[in-house]
């Protein structure tokens, strides 16, 4: 009765488990590894929120040969055609319409009064003289009596004395002069006139890999079309949603790849230790429920796991599988000893073992950062879905072994007999080794220094570090900071901009700045 109970219990806890399994989402957002309380975070996360800077995606459309101007053109046209079609971008940057610059100019117009300043009424003060308004409507004269004067006249008649030129300067940082870019037929094309620049926001989040892995397979798709019309043209994608898809590919192979090795080595260990062969397989069972139960935890209660909690799957693996081989290895040594005899000698033990870990896995949670919160409790509650197992449901399904033949396994009794007795006799050498260890451990410790690049925190395939690198040489470079300004009105936020611009501005002259936009 007792062990259709256990059986019963575990089999039930098992299959919901494995029923929630579906609903558990891989989470591979690296901020998650960043404090949750500090400001320079907090206002990381605005910016990248705000503006969408991660989920920005650049397209560099290149060609060489013959006819390149139209070659390169059309093949700009003929991807931006079928990425629009693809019905997965929010916006397609491409080409830039006359009609919107004119809309533009008639905006700043209007926003005249809230853009200048004092500077710039004195500024507006000397166009109203004599001296300035003669020398300006002789040139406004010269340029009517020129070829395409009509079709000036419309602006210079709203901008006769050249005071929109002053709002006009508030924009320049907005210009592509970094990259000495230039707008060719509504294009923006680099200075040598190789490569057009599509800037593309899909519809979805970079940290969505899932659409991201559809999305990975559009972008190719479109590219080979283009280059299989033409082999002179090249067509290079870079932005957050590929990099998050190659953190999510990388993740996921490999956890697949450090479990199947610790597996494997843990099989051979127990081949070549277990007097009986049908035991290798039953040490994984509390691993592999302990893993179960976590994940299952988790699918019911908060479905987004992070990646690197998911990844300790792997330790869960090499820690808890201890609990098994403790029991297993004490039973095959103790033959005239039923399993629930063996487990009430090894249940304090056990106990302690995986009480300590599970207390100290528990400690995580108190961590600033939810990616260690996260890898905290789910290990602590695989860690006590193993320690059930081991303690409730492996004497139950351990085989009785009476009549079996034993095989002949590595001595490790005699080995470890050995070492003690080694140990014993050179206290003091091993003394001395292990005062030298800890001597030159910690001379490394002092020379140790944590990473402080974040980017070192997102792994990038050679194709993508590739594709940074080339888009760079072309277009500049794209790890720009970012800076918010709030206000409770525009004239307050367009007042606080222009004295943040004059900072930037003055860094810049100082050479602490390469370039910026305002």
């Amino acid at each position: 009765m007792k062990r259709v109970l256990v059986y019963s219990i575990f089999i039930a806890v098992a299959s919901l488990c494995a029923l929630s399994l579906p609903r558990l989402q891989l989470d591979e957002d690296i901020t998650k590894l960043l404090p949750v309380d500090d400001p320079m975070v907090s206002d990381y996360r605005e910016v990248i929120t705000q503006f969408q800077a991660l989920d920005m995606l650049f397209i560099d459309v290149a060609a060489t040969g013959n006819n390149q101007s139209e070659t390169l053109y059309s093949a700009a046209d003929e991807l931006y055609q079928k990425l629009l079609n693809s019905g997965k971008f929010r916006t397609l940057y491409y080409r830039t319409q006359t009609s919107d610059l004119l809309a533009l100019q008639e905006i700043i117009s209007q926003s005249l009064p809230t853009l200048i300043d004092e500077h710039d009424y004195k500024v507006i003060e000397s166009l109203l003289t004599n001296e300035s308004i003669n020398p300006r409507i002789a040139s406004i004269k010269r340029q009517l009596m020129e070829p395409g004067g009509s079709f000036m006249m419309e602006s210079l008649r709203r901008n006769p004395l050249g005071i929109q030129e002053i709002a006009n300067e508030k924009f320049q940082g907005l210009s592509i002069a970094q990259s000495e870019s230039q707008i060719v037929d509504e294009r923006i094309v680099s200075k040598d006139g190789n490569h057009v620049l599509m800037i593309a926001i899909p519809k979805f989040n970079s940290m969505d890999t899932a659409k991201g892995e559809s999305l990975a397979v559009t972008l190719e798709q479109a590219r080979e079309s283009v280059r299989t019309n033409s082999d002179e043209v090249t067509v290079t994608f870079h932005g957050g949603h590929l990099i998050a898809l190659d953190n999510s590919r990388a993740i996921k192979r490999d956890v697949r790849i450090t479990i199947a090795v610790v597996s494997i080595a843990i099989g051979l260990l127990g081949f070549f230790v277990f007097r009986r062969l049908v035991f290798i397989p039953l040490v994984f069972i509390p691993p592999a429920l302990g893993a179960l139960f976590a994940s299952g935890v988790f699918a019911t209660f908060h479905p987004m796991i992070s990646g690197i909690a998911l990844g300790c799957g792997a330790a869960l693996v090499g820690i808890t599988v201890d609990y098994g081989i403790h029991l297993l290895y004490r039973l095959q040594n103790s033959a005239s000893k039923t399993p629930y005899s063996v487990l009430r000698e090894l249940l304090p033990s056990l106990f302690l073992a995986a009480g300590t870990t599970f207390l100290a896995f528990l400690t995580l949670t108190t961590s600033g950062l939810p990616g260690q919160r996260q890898l905290g409790l789910f290990s602590a509650l695989g860690v006590l879905g193993a320690f059930m197992t081991a303690a409730v449901l492996l004497p139950f399904i351990t085989p009785n072994l009476k009549g079996t033949t034993d095989r002949t396994v590595l001595p490790l009794e005699l080995w470890y007999c050995k070492l003690s007795a080694l140990r014993r006799s050179h206290a003091t050498h091993f003394l001395i080794g292990g005062l030298a260890i800890a001597i030159v451990a910690g001379y490394g410790l002092s020379n140790l220094e944590f990473e402080s690049d974040f980017r070192a925190l997102n792994y990038m395939k050679q194709e993508r570090l590739q594709a940074e690198a080339a888009l760079e040489s072309t277009w500049g470079r794209f790890d720009e900071s970012m800076a918010i300004v709030k206000g409770t009105s525009i004239e307050e936020v367009l007042s606080k901009q222009e004295a943040l611009s004059h900072t930037i501005g003055n860094l810049k002259q100082g050479g602490t700045i390469e370039a910026y936009s305002s």
